[in-house]
C-alpha cells in the first residue's frame, strides 16, 4: 500500500486483489476464490475510517455457494496510544 506524500491532503485510495489457492473447509468442500478489494479513507466529523468492499468469486462451486461473495466494511482509524 502507498502512502500519500507529506503535505498532501484529501482522501487515500488503495486497490487491493487477493488470489488464493484451493481451501478446503471443515465440511469437505473446496474454495478457489479471486476477489479486489477497493476502499477509501474518509474524515466524517472529524473521526477517520476506512470503508471497503470486496468481492470475491469462487472458481470451486458446489450446491452450497452461488460462486459470488460479497464483503463490506468499515474500519475506525485511531492513532497509536
Amino acid at each position: 500500500m502507498r502512502e500519500l506524500p507529506t503535505g498532501i491532503q484529501g482522501t487515500r485510495r488503495t486497490v487491493k486483489h487477493s488470489v488464493s489457492r484451493e481451501v478446503v473447509t471443515s465440511t469437505g468442500s473446496s474454495q478457489v476464490p479471486l476477489g479486489i478489494e477497493l476502499d477509501k479513507i474518509v474524515d466524517p466529523w472529524g473521526q477517520k475510517m476506512q470503508l471497503f468492499v470486496n468481492p470475491q468469486y469462487n472458481f470451486a462451486q458446489d450446491e452450497s455457494n452461488s460462486g459470488w461473495t460479497l464483503y463490506l466494511g468499515l474500519t475506525l482509524l485511531v492513532p497509536e496510544a
